[in-house]
């Protein structure tokens, strides 16, 4: 992600964002699966930047602005998650018996994916593009930013003292891993000094990704074949997950620029 020094820089990037998910939503060449995770990703980006001109654009434009933004990423979340959640088990389960489990959860045991209603993605698109341009003008400069950057990293550490007392609770550790993905892209987006977070915040926000993955298939296992071998060996490694994540986060708080604060 290129680097931001003021809000208006921000704005220029949303719009440039939006651009390409727009492209993204309309360019057949490419396989949905790819296209599903780059829009996801951009919308997460987006999100993240957002909530970095808070404070710069009135309060319903910017609810509005995140609404859009969180319906349009949803918007691929069905597909993508039963994908997922099939390879999970390809990896947890022999051929077999992987494909024995994904029909019974009816998931789709080939692991193929196809794009969702993209006649609704664009409707969403172009109406957050609309809004972003609408903004009011924003200032050149603004010491907003690495302020809402130190409101993330405050989130992340009270995400990681909660899932550290709390390491069954998987709605936690979703949460905390939000909080860790808008860390990961406004760190990004900031340039030097704050990307030296970049590289645990990004290994932590894949650690705390499989870790939500594997609690939706463990749900899905529960309801259907409690107790299964399948059940058994999804929440083994979910668990693994779990302690790994917390070990990244202890990484990631002690890490020179993390700002020592407890607030």
């Amino acid at each position: 992600m290129e680097r931001v020094t003021s809000s208006k820089d921000v704005r220029t990037l949303l719009l440039r964002l939006l651009a390409e998910v727009a492209r993204d939503i309309g360019d057949e060449r490419r396989s949905p699966e790819d296209r599903i995770h780059d829009i996801r990703v951009a919308m997460k980006k987006i999100r993240a930047l957002l909530r970095m001109v808070r404070s710069d654009i009135p309060k319903t434009s910017y609810a509005k602005a995140d609404e859009l933004a969180g319906s349009l990423k949803n918007h691929f979340g069905q597909a993508r998650d039963a994908s997922v959640q099939a390879a999970l088990l390809a990896d947890l389960l022999d051929q077999s018996e992987a494909v024995a489990v994904a029909t019974t959860l009816g998931l789709d045991a080939q692991n193929e994916i196809s794009l969702p209603h993209p006649s609704r993605a664009c409707d969403l698109c172009s109406r957050l593009t609309a809004l972003v341009k609408a903004f009011p003008s924003f200032p050149q400069e603004s010491s907003s930013l690495e302020a809402a950057w130190r409101e993330t990293c405050r989130a992340v550490r009270r995400g990681f003292q909660t899932c550290r007392t709390h390491r069954q609770d998987d709605p936690l550790f979703h949460e905390w891993r939000k909080r860790v993905k808008r860390l990961l892209y406004q760190s990004s987006a900031l340039g030097p000094p704050f990307d030296a977070l970049v590289p645990t915040a990004d290994c932590l926000a894949s650690t705390l990704g499989t870790h939500h993955d594997l609690s939706l298939l463990t749900d899905r296992l529960a309801d259907c074949l409690a107790g299964s071998r399948a059940e058994q060996a999804a929440l083994a490694q979910k668990a693994a997950r779990s302690e790994r994540a917390l070990k990244l986060g202890r990484k990631l708080l002690n890490t020179n620029e993390f700002p020592n604060t407890n607030a």
